[in-house]
């Protein structure tokens, strides 16, 4: 089964502190069958390999992380947040709510 990407946002925030020209924030959402999994991404210099990285992870853990409202707000999709803040609300259904604004913008 293939996996399904949806961009939920980017942005080049350079000129930065680490590079002049290129360093980019992206959110995106993978979709394999029902699962759901969002991936935080940092390229720097032209890549995430050297400079940079990525990370993915369940919507439940990405609510554990310190620094993920930042990386939201860099990657310019700060409208995503209230959503993924929902109290009581199945992550299922946040994913669904995350997926039909991205494709409205």
């Amino acid at each position: 089964m293939a996996t399904r990407i949806i961009p939920l946002g980017n942005i080049n925030q350079a000129p930065s502190n680490k590079h002049p020209t290129h360093h980019w924030y992206a959110v995106d959402i993978h979709l394999k069958g029902e699962d759901a999994t969002i991936v935080l991404t940092e390229s720097i210099a032209g890549g995430h390999a050297e400079q940079g990285g990525s990370l993915t992870c369940s919507l439940e853990e990405l609510k554990e992380l310190d620094d993920w409202e930042a990386h939201f707000t860099l990657a310019g999709v700060e409208w995503a947040i209230p959503l993924i803040k929902q109290e009581e609300v199945e992550a299922k259904v946040i994913i669904k709510q995350l997926i039909k604004k991205a494709i409205q913008t």
